[in-house]
Order: structure tokens, then sequence, then C-alpha cells
């Protein structure tokens, strides 16, 4: 793949066409946990859509990360993440939060590594984790960026595209990050 060159893996040949619907930063409450920003759908029979990004190793033919960015409407605590990632045959993925740094995703503030990933394509198992909260500050955009797990990794899958309008999105091919445009990626953060 050439520098600079995105690619998106769509499973479902008939989504030719997105149907995104109006984000909406989420004042609910799941298992005690306020949401804080998510581009997950309302249904949970339907919470992501079939196609999304391509994520894929340094020595996959896919070499791709992917970042969106959040901005908190309060200074919290995240305590969970939740990321639709899945594979195309097995491996790891890393999901980190990361603040920002001119525009792109800048210094990791956490990160953990998922493996038994689900199949891409398949609604609607995700990749969740708690963790000792991270403080983020009103006002102040942040990222939460996925991409395959160690060096000479081959990796192959994907992130679902969620319910969001188009957002800040960044993408990285090893050489450092740089703005992208496309549908939100399927995630939530919550805290306390």
């Amino acid at each position: 793949m050439a520098a600079g060159e995105l690619t998106i893996l769509i499973n479902d040949p008939q989504s030719d066409q997105l149907s995104l619907k109006e984000h909406k930063q989420v004042a609910a409450s799941e298992n005690n946990k306020s949401i804080i920003y998510s581009t997950f759908g309302a249904d949970p029979s339907n919470l992501y859509q079939s196609a999304g990004w391509t994520i894929g190793g340094d020595m996959s033919p896919y070499d791709q990360m992917i970042a969106m960015s959040f901005t908190p409407s309060s200074t919290t605590y995240l305590t969970k993440i939740k990321v639709a990632a899945g594979t195309l045959g097995g491996g790891e993925v890393i999901v980190a939060i990361h603040e920002d740094e001119a525009g792109l995703p800048g210094a990791q503030m956490k990160k953990f590594k998922a493996d038994n990933l689900p199949a891409f394509g398949e609604c609607c198992d995700v990749v969740k984790k708690s963790f000792q909260g991270v403080q983020v500050l009103a006002g102040k955009q942040y990222w939460v960026a996925v991409h395959a797990a160690g060096k000479n990794s081959t990796f192959q899958g994907g992130w679902h595209f969620g319910y969001s309008d188009k957002s800040t999105l960044a993408a990285s091919s090893g050489n450092g990050w740089y703005q992208i445009t496309g549908a939100a990626p399927a995630f939530s953060v919550l805290g306390d």
C-alpha cells in the first residue's frame, strides 16, 4: 500500500452506501458508568455497521492504524473502553487512549492488548476493557486508536464503522499520524 493510501474494509457487498445517524454525546448510564462519548448505535442488535476501517500489521498487505478523536463535555475519569474491532483470522490488537498533539494522536495515556477478537463483520461483540481511572478534561480533545500488536505482525482485521457523522480521524502506517476524513469507527469511552 502506498504512503497516504487508506483502505476501507467492506464485509457486506450490499453496503455500498453508509447510512450514518447524527451523533449525539450520550449521558446515559451503563453498569454505573457514564458514557462519556460513543459512536455505537442505540439498538443492541445493531451496534455498528458491517463495514469498517482496515487495521493491519506492519507485515500484512494492509499496514494501517486508525484513531478517532473525542472531546469530553466534563472533566472526569475514564474507566472503561469498548471498540468494535474484529479479525480476519486471529491475532491481537492494541487499543490506546492518546492525548492530542496539534490535532493528531500524541502521548499514550493508557493502552491494552486485546486478543480473542470476534470475526470482522459479525455483530455485535465488542472488545472491552476496564481500568484504573485516567483523567480527561472538559473541552480537551483526546484520541482512541486501534493497531496491530507488536512488530512483524501479520494481523489483518478491521474496526467497524459506528453510527456517527464523519469525524476527526487519523491514520498511520508507522510513519507518523496524519488526518483523514471518513466514517467514524465504533467505540465508546465510559467513566465515573
